[in-house]
């Protein structure tokens, strides 16, 4: 459980190793609420996107617990 939700919202390696990478090929959703955010200027639709990521990781994470 710790593992997936971890990997839904890896940012601290995106940013220090790639910045989003060539064409954005490393781009993670954490990153990409990131460049809305603050380089984009859209907190609006960045929160939106924030508190989507947190139902899915919340579903994900439920249903895993749920199976064990």
């Amino acid at each position: 459980i710790f593992r997936m939700y971890e990997l839904l919202r890896t940012f601290d390696r995106v940013m220090t190793l790639t910045a989003g990478g060539p064409a954005r090929y490393t781009q993670t959703i954490s990153f990409y609420i990131y460049n809305r955010a603050f380089s984009g200027f859209e907190i609006g639709y960045s929160a939106a996107v924030s508190v989507l990521l947190m139902a899915v990781t919340l579903i994900i994470c439920g249903y895993s617990i749920w199976k064990m």
